[in-house]
């Protein structure tokens, strides 16, 4: 007997393959930094991030900016164990945790 999956239907997002809605699920736990979803064409969670997503409600784009506020690794710190703003890593970490819309 299959567990029966309950949809919060205001959590939907589409996947950049599929035009078609896609509910977010839950944590990952197996991936950093992706979540579960639902994809009701294939009827089967799968792992997303971020990247994959196209469009998305307001309510998802709230949870998911909540989930990567706890998912997003300490910025660098220099040798003298400082933040250098002005430095290569900090830039390319600063770029790398941005969310795009």
């Amino acid at each position: 007997m299959k567990n029966k999956i309950e949809l919060d239907e205001n959590l939907w997002f589409t996947h950049r393959c599929c035009n078609e809605k896609h509910y977010l699920t839950g944590n990952s736990r197996f991936f950093h930094g992706k979540v579960y979803a639902w994809c009701p064409k294939k009827s089967q969670s799968i792992h997303v991030s971020i990247s994959e997503m196209g469009s998305m409600s307001i309510f998802c784009n709230y949870w998911i900016n909540g989930f990567l506020s706890g998912s997003i690794p300490n910025p660098p710190i220099n040798s003298k164990g400082d933040l250098d703003l002005l430095g290569d890593e900090y830039k390319k970490w600063d770029n790398s945790s941005k969310i795009n819309y």
